[in-house]
Formats: structure tokens, C-alpha cells, sequence
């Protein structure tokens, strides 16, 4: 099985250089969407193995589907209704 990878949306690029450098020494390779996770994006996430979201990105039964390697899902927001 190839490497996997951990995606990131709703990057600016000051996070995009402090999350490259703390996770520059794990096997998964990173990618930063700028902005909120769209389905140009999940057509070609296959083998995403960790999806780290902020506020706008949706991750719907739909998105679920279009990564089937997906193991862990976290937020980069704090608060109690989303």
C-alpha cells in the first residue's frame, strides 16, 4: 500500500509553514488547501488517511465515500455546535 496522506483545508500560509514543519517528520505526505474542502478536491483524495478541517469544510456522507483509507478526522476550531 502506497504512503498515505494527511489533508488540511482553510490554510493561510503562516499555518500552512508551522503545520509543514510539525508534521515533517511523519510517513504521511501533507497537502494544504487554502480554502474549504470542495468536491475538486475529494475526487482525488482516494488516499487520505487524516483530514484536519477549520470552519467552512463540509465533510458529508458524499465526502466520506470519496476517501475510504480516511482513519481519523479532527477540526482546527474550538466551540460546541458544529
Amino acid at each position: 500500500m502506497a504512503p498515505g496522506r494527511i489533508v488540511f483545508t482553510e490554510v493561510e500560509p503562516w499555518q500552512k509553514t508551522y503545520l509543514a514543519k510539525g508534521f515533517s517528520g511523519n510517513t504521511l505526505r501533507s497537502e494544504f488547501i487554502a480554502g474549504p474542502l470542495t468536491r475538486r478536491h475529494t475526487a482525488r483524495m482516494h488516499d487520505t488517511d487524516m483530514l484536519c478541517i477549520f470552519i467552512y469544510s463540509q465533510v458529508t456522507e458524499t465526502v466520506l465515500a470519496q476517501m475510504p483509507r480516511l482513519k481519523y478526522i479532527a477540526t482546527r476550531s474550538t466551540g460546541f455546535d458544529h
